[in-house]
């Protein structure tokens, strides 16, 4: 049972790097601080989004090998996804895009921006570790390739607006960018945020609800940029190109979202068993769901349900 402090919380909704995200504020100034939520998202976009022709990533698609100085925003970003591809050998990978333009997924889904038309070639799947970065911002990808901050721009965007929130005044906050949700100081109930899990087949279905006192929480899916019925496209692929996994959804629990967001992809690409066995030994939690109405979970995912099965 979560008992309700006697806490004054503000909550905005706005949409944001194509997605439909939240803040939510807790504390005396929270209202003042609201403003400052939707503005550092909407500036992370501008350095982030591969719809943007100058954008940081865009600018970095289109230089084919060529050294660009970029904002310490995106160096962060760069490190992290470095990071993220290590950790899972592989299965997260940001470099990835042209597969992604070749399968279809080209057009924003809140705007009619095409990303297709902002680069002049195809790109291939490098290894992100490969991307050299220098200590004053200048950062070199490999040739030919091109990379997507993709949900981990939104899970590290997550982290970074909670953390600076808190920085500014906020005695709590929950920062969901499309279901890349971080939980940072205190909560408005005393059991944490509660935050409900849908069904990936079927976004009215709730198939878990957790409560998250600090940390965060990403959710994926196969058919997360999904049009309509006669233009649809996984996103989440392998190297190869791959989109034949059987896990159609996952969601981890995880201290901050960026690593939430990335073992979401890994999940889904990789070996369930394997992917468990590393969250557990890494105290973080999952629930997968599998084609064709299997779900399973780790062992550590009942410590946060609030409607255990």
């Amino acid at each position: 049972m979560t008992t309700t402090r006697d806490i004054a919380v503000v909550r905005t909704r706005f949409k944001c790097m194509g997605v439909q995200c939240s803040a939510s504020i807790v504390g005396p100034k929270a209202a003042s601080l609201l403003p400052y939520a939707i503005q550092r998202a909407s500036h992370l976009e501008q350095l982030w989004s591969r719809f943007l022709p100058k954008s940081d990533i865009s600018r970095i698609n289109s230089m084919n090998g060529k050294s660009i100085v970029v904002a310490p925003e995106t160096v962060y970003l760069i490190r992290q996804m470095r990071a993220s591809y290590a950790a899972t050998n592989g299965l997260f990978n940001p470099s990835l895009l042209g597969l992604q333009l070749a399968a279809g997924d080209t057009v924003s889904l809140h705007s009619d921006a095409d990303a297709a038309m902002i680069y002049s070639h195809h790109g291939r799947p490098t290894s992100i570790i490969d991307m050299a970065i220098e200590d004053n911002g200048t950062v070199t990808a490999p040739s030919d390739t091109l990379i997507d901050a993709g949900g981990i721009g939104k899970g590290l965007a997550a982290d970074m607006i909670a953390g600076e929130l808190l920085e500014r005044g906020a005695s709590g906050v929950s920062v969901n960018m499309g279901g890349d949700i971080r939980c940072a100081g205190t909560p408005p109930t005393e059991g944490g945020w509660l935050i409900s899990i849908t069904d990936p087949r079927d976004y009215s279905a709730t198939v878990s609800t957790v409560a998250i006192t600090q940390g965060a929480i990403a959710t994926s899916s196969v058919f997360a940029r999904q049009w309509d019925h006669t233009r649809s496209t996984r996103h989440i692929m392998g190297e190869h190109g791959e989109t034949d996994s059987r896990v159609i959804g996952a969601s981890v629990i995880a201290n901050t979202c960026a690593w939430a967001e990335t073992w979401t992809k890994a999940a889904i690409l990789g070996d369930t068993s394997q992917v468990l066995a590393t969250l557990d030994g890494a105290e973080m939690a999952a629930l997968l769901i599998e084609e064709p109405h299997n779900r399973i979970q780790s062992s550590r995912w009942t410590d946060f349900e609030t409607n255990p099965n």
